[in-house]
């Protein structure tokens, strides 16, 4: 299977994409509700926002620390073996 073969941080990414998509989508839906008679109520459109926008910096933080931790992994040798060296 193709997923089994995928680095861990492209899934979150890929999740965060749709996660993006669905927030669109649904800010759009509770906009487009606000003129009729059918107006979605406040407390479920701020949860489900809220909620949405959570999961997604919780990604994108897991995802650039990962990032980072490579970069500061690939950096740190050759800083210390300057410090120590002649």
């Amino acid at each position: 299977m193709v997923l089994e073969s995928w680095p861990w941080w492209q899934i979150t990414l890929g999740i965060d994409a749709l996660l993006t998509f669905f927030l669109l989508f649904f800010a759009d839906a509770a906009l487009a509700r606000i003129d009729s008679q059918r107006v979605w109520r406040d407390e479920t459109v701020l949860r489900t926002s809220s909620t949405i926008a959570f999961l997604r910096a919780a990604l994108s933080i897991a995802t650039m620390s990962h990032f980072f931790y490579i970069a500061l992994t690939t950096i740190a040798p050759t800083s210390v073996l300057r410090l120590l060296g002649p």
